[in-house]
């Protein structure tokens, strides 16, 4: 049992309750009311209800990181939270019954509060569940059962390390700063109209997605809203770089990278929050772009792409006769079919020879 003096001087030490973690409270999926009466009556304990006992222990306003990935958070809580207090990052991730497009956009209006907010987990996958408990510190109060330190989900501590290190879990980094192809974003298909608000929030809150810087170059020529980032490259086949150059981490800013799963341990910075683990990558540079941007330059297969200044798609016209025709190329096609001629296509043509193939 916890002693009465370490439990007084943890209750006593506001940074204690710096990282809250609730992903993993089954418990708090019961039904939400719409007064408090019928709340208390219920026999389920839902998120509102855990977090008005979060509230009469005084210590919500010390929390700069919170969890709560896969939990049944209306747009209301949601609003207080990013209005009243001060987390700084926080993930949402896996919740499919919020869309909080329209709570991110009223913060970034002049009559409404100044968020705190710095970075928003949404729309990469929720980290697994921990497995290996044998390094984790398990603070308990002796005071209350219902305290925030009592909670199986409230991850106070893991191991001994400095302030900002990451956890060395690889999950939801790797699909960033590999470079072979689709990143998985399980909510970007569903809700799909984030571009005007990535867009409105660069330099303000960081996500777990970016915009296609590339895009953003032939937006502003067009006065368009840029598209989202969804595929990640490892560089031109010829150059083996990019026109709008590579962002790299640590120097580029904060809106050209995302956030990267599992949210930091210690550190609320979205500087820390971008870096990806040494074991994932050999380089710190990303290059990630949109599929509109890839358009006939870019194999499906084998994730080779050409890029703009070394390469120009032949571009489809008419003749005469109302039939197509290639038009002009500074060079030999080198995407067709959505696969790379020299390498995939030929593989392809020759495995469906006699096979019920292309060719069969």
């Amino acid at each position: 049992m916890t002693s009465k003096a370490i439990s007084e001087l943890i209750w006593a030490t506001p940074q204690v309750f710096k990282r809250v973690d609730l992903s993993s409270r089954s418990d708090l999926t019961g039904p939400i009311y719409n007064n408090e009466a019928a709340e208390r009556a219920s026999h389920h304990l839902s998120i509102y209800n855990y977090f008005y006992q979060l509230r009469s222990k005084n210590k919500l306003q010390s929390i700069s990181i919170m969890i709560l990935d896969r939990l049944p958070v209306p747009e209301g809580l949601l609003r207080w939270i990013l209005e009243g207090l001060n987390v700084r990052l926080l993930s949402i991730r896996g919740i499919k019954t919020l869309d909080p497009r329209t709570v991110i956009l009223s913060l970034l209006s002049p009559s409404h509060p100044i968020s705190k907010l710095k970075g928003l987990y949404y729309f990469g996958p929720p980290d697994d569940p921990p497995i290996d408990h044998a390094t984790t510190v398990s603070c308990h109060s002796t005071r209350d059962s219902t305290g925030i330190m009592s909670s199986p989900g409230a991850q106070l501590g893991a191991r001994a390390s400095m302030p900002g290190e990451k956890s060395t879990s690889l999950s939801g980094n790797v699909g960033w700063y590999d470079g072979n192809g689709t990143v998985p974003l399980p909510l970007l298909d569903q809700y799909s109209p984030w571009e005007d608000v990535i867009h409105a929030c660069a330099g303000i809150i960081a996500f777990d997605i970016i915009t296609c810087r590339h895009c953003l170059m032939r937006a502003r020529e067009r006065r368009t809203v840029p598209r989202l980032a969804t595929i990640s490259l490892k560089g031109c086949k010829i150059c083996g770089s990019c026109p709008e150059g590579p962002a790299f981490v640590g120097k580029s800013p904060e809106s050209h990278l995302p956030l990267l799963a599992p949210v930091p341990l210690y550190s609320s910075t979205v500087r820390v929050a971008q870096i990806p683990p040494s074991e994932a990558l050999s380089h710190v540079s990303l290059i990630a772009r949109c599929h509109r941007c890839l358009r006939d330059r870019w194999c499906l297969n084998c994730n080779a792409w050409w890029c703009e200044s070394c390469y120009t798609p032949p571009e489809k016209v008419t003749n005469g006769e109302g039939s197509l025709q290639a038009g002009s190329s500074n060079g030999s096609i080198k995407v067709h079919l959505g696969l790379c001629v020299e390498n995939c296509l030929v593989a392809e043509l020759y495995s469906g020879v006699g096979e019920g193939g292309m060719w069969g």
